[in-house]
């Protein structure tokens, strides 16, 4: 479909108005009336853009559910599609009687209004284009809906969903990047009562991307925050353990010590004098109780002669009311400099005494989170690793590879069938900060007083054991709390705030399928940043767009994950390509004659999880999304220039070589995404300076060229090669 010239006409098509008197807005417009659809209807109005509303929210302090402004294009033309073009036929039989070959005007009003706070939640959720709605967001989706706070009736929760089926059996006729996944309620385009998946799939809903990424750039930052951190906390230990081991008792100590505990008197009478303030901190042994930072005292005033038992001896002497007289703002600055940065700017002009336990609590939080969610562990897996459980293995290139030793329980039985709770050894490939995490967990468990008793690398104190998923999910809280708070006292930009995650909250059993779905559906998101800003080595992650040589099959922390994620979005593209070739649409490049075979071959309707895997396992039987090259690759690892030398697997989209690959096979529909891409950097040119410019408008005739290319050369069903074009 000719989606510029559909643009840049009317909302309805002259063929398709019943009372030709009645007004018609053109595309562009902020209010679409639909009275032209029927004659003595309801009169009923698409509104995308109502001042009024607006007006009216502001008045009252409130924020009005409007139409993201990046997204109202998109929804837009599934709008034209319900207007303009009969019902799909896969919801014509899926729904029997009850769907009409058109949609009439109030209907159509109905679902644009559902698909509105749909696409305020897409918003808000940082998602910036339908093609990256999948089900698993969907499902993050119907879980807001269904929240109790939100007061929406079983039935009226099934009208959003079926809205939702509607915007998907659109999707063949709308460009690429208007496309969503099947809804995992829709069953071939019938409502499932249930609205859920199928008992066989895992029903683990990720983190949505709102909150990881957010919660992944506060993980990096305080590894990188480890150095003052870990400084701080060398210094605190050393401030508590002076005198420790002393065997002698209080009375003796300081009778022997009368120089110290005079010259303690001395200090007391200097700094905090009668009548003035004296500075209040918690100590760790007793935290409910108000005191002053005795051992802070000692170190900051004793020149190495006092510890805290001769300054709570000086204190009661000489300030017998400091109880009365504390004051927790008095500042406590460590020695050490913090060279910490976040967001570009200092994190602390000093560490304070006060909070170096909470840091160090956060630090080995962060640690945590870092291992689990950078290896694809499982929860239990990453709760239960040991100490020198890190492996750094040499690389041929002179870089590093990483892995985590440990065990692993899922699936593991003894000989009578039942599970064993020893599990089997096991070992993850991990990246550098992975890695790093597990030195920075090692290094805070020695400050513990029950490092001796216990090798787990997160211990729950002297009884020894691995920590508890209770207790693991009170750290993660405390840390996105912390980190919250840090947004606001800092002045960091809001988009380090890390907001509630629709699912419910973050805990380590989520992150596994979290990875697979980032991987697989947003190579381009959170992750790349965290190469982009060095956190990352690329050869050993985002090479694994499709999980190789992250957690392969070698190392499989991930592939199971990442298998059905595989089969998913291989199953998506075919079933878009063999939807669009059989309604007509036209293919080019070197695989093109193949991809008219994959249509030809490829059965109706959505493809079950067998079908998947036959797909996967044969050689041209199906494609891959190929976002990047604005094509579709076909599944054939023999022929794919991307895995040259390589192991068979999926093509991998960050070594694409473009046309010149047997398997790029471009389509109308992607062609089109790659001409508006080139209008795009046209319109960027004129706003940029001049070597930029002539870069920009370069890749634009890149595109205009390999546009050209695809009319020319276009072939469909019923038009081989070589045939001209009509449209030429």
């Amino acid at each position: 479909m000719d989606w510029s010239a559909i643009e840049s006409g009317p909302s309805i098509l002259p063929e398709q108005a019943r009372a030709s008197e009645e007004p018609v807005a053109p595309f562009d417009a902020d209010e679409w009336p639909l009275a032209a659809l029927a004659h003595g209807g309801k009169a009923v109005t698409l509104v995308w853009h109502d001042r009024r509303v607006e007006a009216k929210a502001k008045a009252r302090e409130a924020t009005p559910v409007t139409w993201p402004e990046h997204l109202l294009r998109q929804f837009k033309r599934a709008a034209w599609l319900l207007i303009n073009k009969p019902t799909p036929h896969s919801l014509m039989g899926a729904s029997k009687s009850k769907r009409r070959p058109h949609t009439a005007p109030v209907s159509i009003q109905a679902i644009a209004y559902r698909w509105r706070p749909f696409a305020a939640w897409l918003d808000k959720e940082g998602v910036s284009s339908l093609d990256a709605v999948t089900t698993d967001l969907l499902d993050l989706y119907l879980e807001w809906l269904q929240a109790p706070g939100r007061g929406l009736a079983p039935r009226t929760v099934d009208q959003y969903r079926r809205s939702l089926i509607d915007l998907w059996a659109r999707g063949p006729m709308l460009p690429e990047g208007d496309r969503i996944e099947e809804p995992s309620w829709s069953d071939n385009g019938r409502l499932r009562t249930t609205g859920t998946r199928t008992a066989a799939e895992n029903s683990t809903l990720i983190v949505s991307p709102s909150t990881m990424e957010p919660l992944l750039a506060w993980i990096l930052t305080m590894l990188d925050l480890a150095p003052d951190i870990i400084g701080a906390g060398d210094e605190y230990v050393s401030m508590m353990r002076r005198g420790e081991g002393e065997s002698e008792g209080a009375t003796r100590r300081l009778r022997r010590d009368a120089s110290a505990t005079d010259f303690a008197r001395q200090i007391i009478r200097a700094e905090y004098p009668p009548g003035t303030p004296v500075p209040g901190s918690t100590d760790w042994r007793t935290p409910t109780l108000p005191d002053f930072p005795a051992s802070y005292l000692a170190a900051a005033h004793g020149r190495g002669r006092l510890d805290r038992l001769h300054v709570r001896w000086a204190m009661a002497k000489e300030r017998p009311d400091w109880r009365n007289a504390l004051d927790d703002a008095i500042p406590l600055p460590m020695t050490m400099n913090p060279q910490g940065r976040i967001a570009d700017q200092t994190w602390r002009e000093h560490i304070d005494y006060r909070e170096v336990p909470a840091l160090i609590t956060h630090l080995r939080t962060a640690s945590l989170l870092a291992i689990t969610y950078l290896s694809g562990m499982r929860g239990q897996e990453s709760r239960q690793l040991k100490t020198g459980c890190g492996v750094e293995v040499p690389a041929a290139d002179g870089a590093a590879d990483y892995a985590i030793r440990g065990r692993i329980w899922k699936g593991v039985v003894d000989k009578d069938g039942r599970q064993d709770p020893e599990g089997r050894p096991h070992t993850w490939v991990t990246v550098k900060p992975g890695y790093d995490a597990l030195s920075i967990a090692e290094r805070i468990r020695t400050w513990t007083r029950y490092a001796a008793e216990t090798d787990y690398l997160f211990s729950t104190g002297p009884s020894g054991g691995a920590i508890t998923p209770t207790t693991a999910a009170d750290w993660i809280d405390e840390f996105v709390g912390w980190a919250n708070a840090q947004v606001d006292a800092l002045g960091l930009p809001e988009q380090l705030r890390i907001p509630d995650c629709i699912g419910g909250p973050v805990r380590l059993a989520r992150l596994r399928r979290t990875l697979a779905w980032h991987i697989r559906h947003r190579p381009d998101g959170h992750v790349a940043l965290a190469i982009q800003y060095g956190h990352v080595n690329p050869a050993g992650f985002l090479d694994t767009e499709t999980g190789e040589g992250y957690s392969g099959r070698k190392a499989s922390g991930l592939a199971d994950v990442l298998d059905e994620e595989t089969r998913s979005a291989l199953g998506s593209a075919t079933a878009f390509a063999r939807d669009e070739v059989m309604a007509g649409g036209g293919v080019s490049g070197l695989g093109a004659e193949r991809a008219l075979d994959i249509a030809r071959g490829t059965p109706m309707g959505k493809l079950s999880a067998r079908e998947e895997k036959e797909l996967l396992k044969e050689k041209d039987r199906g494609v891959f999304f190929n976002p990047r090259a604005f094509a579709l690759c076909i599944n054939d690892p023999d022929k794919a220039a991307c895995r040259k030398d390589m192991e068979p697997g999926p093509p991998l989209a960050y070594r694409c070589v473009g046309k010149k690959c047997a398997n790029m096979v471009r389509t109308d529909a992607t062609v089109q995404e790659m001409a508006s891409e080139a209008v795009r950097l046209r319109n960027e040119a004129d706003f940029s300076p001049g070597p930029l410019a002539d870069r920009l408008i370069g890749h634009a005739e890149e595109h205009e060229r390999d546009v050209e290319e695809h009319v020319r050369t276009r072939r469909t069903l019923t038009r081989p090669a070589g045939e001209e074009s009509a449209e030429e």
